[in-house]
């Protein structure tokens, strides 16, 4: 038996990257994106992560146990 396997629309195939860097290299890469899509997309999103990121991780803060 021979069989074939092709994928005939492969530009609608998800797919899924999971990329791990620091916050001062996605900020690098934030601000490295052109403004074109899907781009500007993926610089909005990491820009979201980044002020997430930052908001949660960038503060002191002290708690009175």
């Amino acid at each position: 038996m021979k069989t074939e396997f092709k994928i005939q629309r492969p530009d609608d195939v998800p797919m899924t990257l999971t990329m791990t860097m620091t916050l001062g290299e996605w900020k690098r890469l934030e601000e490295q994106l052109s403004t074109s899509y899907p781009s500007w997309k993926l610089s909005t999103n990491i820009g979201e992560m980044v002020r997430l990121a930052t908001t949660t991780f960038g503060e002191t803060k002290e708690l009175d146990l």
